[in-house]
């Protein structure tokens, strides 16, 4: 055979064993409303029987194939779910990020307080006991409630109407004069964690609302790189907005991060946070804007240790 044809051969060969990064294939869409997840989320154009919106988030990440999107649709109802993204079915790379984007849909990690759980303690209290019984947040109107502090013994705190605290695991909250808990329309946190990223790369998540779970709205538990948090509310979480450990890395950006109880961005271990042109909002009765136990936390180009 030819010098020159059994180069070419030997190319061809070599081009059967070569692998091609992922390229875009579908939208999964996802509808809390309309959607169904026996259907397949992929658009009904396609022909399949059962194509159409998934209902759930979670059913969607089960779903999706390498190059696939997850688009979350707004709709008037929050998303009630914890998401859990990890593996390297869910990862991406420089080229093609793993993306879950939305236009404003609502992820929420809270449930209505039952009106039979409060006990009245006195001056206008009552009290009830989650069953998540630390780094609560109370919702009125599907708003936090203003939250003053309580010591751990001894007489409660002198609350004012529509006030409320966290002691023991339980749930104090003041009404007002001839009122009781069931005048209002009073929620608190079930779920913990809105979104967990765990062992991923190049994932992008942006334009969600991610609200009221008792620990983080976003959580880069260990083994994240390249993650981007963009476009989001974090807001209203027990503990903080987004938290970082391990070894993580991730970046938010043109993101809003406000009334989370203990900070609105945590690092540990050995994370690293990139805050970039984010709006972090403050005051006594919440977290402050960071708080490192360790880790790396750099604010547009200001390192903070």
């Amino acid at each position: 055979m030819p010098t020159r044809l059994v180069q070419c051969v030997f190319v061809v060969w070599l081009a059967g064993f070569a692998i091609p990064g992922p390229c875009r294939a579908d939208d999964l869409h996802v509808n809390n409303v309309s959607g169904d997840d026996r259907f397949n989320g992929r658009p009904r154009a396609l022909g399949s029987e059962n194509a159409g919106a998934v209902r759930s988030i979670t059913r969607a990440l089960q779903l999706v194939k390498p190059g696939d999107r997850v688009i979350v649709e707004k709709t008037d109802i929050p998303y009630r779910e914890e998401i859990s993204v990890q593996g390297w079915r869910l990862s991406g790379n420089d080229r093609l990020p793993f993306q879950i984007i939305s236009n404003g849909a609502i992820l929420d990690g809270t449930a209505p307080v039952p009106v039979g759980g409060w006990e009245y303690v006195g001056r206008n209290v009552f009290r009830f006991q989650p069953e998540l019984k630390s780094h609560q947040q109370l919702y009125l109107n599907d708003r936090p409630a203003e939250r003053i502090t309580a010591a751990r013994s001894g007489e409660l705190p002198d609350f004012q109407p529509l006030q409320w605290a966290l002691r023991d695991g339980w749930i104090y909250f003041c009404v007002e004069r001839g009122k009781s808990p069931s005048s209002y329309s009073l929620s608190c946190c079930v779920l913990q964690t809105g979104i967990t990223l765990y062992e991923v790369e190049r994932v992008v998540i942006a334009g969600l609302v991610i609200q009221g779970f008792q620990l983080d709205g976003v959580n880069a538990h260990d083994g994240v790189s390249g993650a981007v948090i963009s476009r989001c509310k974090l807001r209203g979480n027990g503990r903080s907005g987004l938290s970082a450990g391990g070894t993580s890395r991730i970046k938010v950006e043109q993101s809003l991060l406000g009334s989370n109880v203990r900070a609105q961005v945590r690092s540990e271990g050995l994370a690293e946070i990139v805050v970039e042109d984010c709006r972090l909002l403050e005051s006594k009765q919440t977290g402050p804007g960071f708080l490192q136990s360790s880790g790396r936390i750099q604010v547009d180009d200001t390192a903070l240790r």
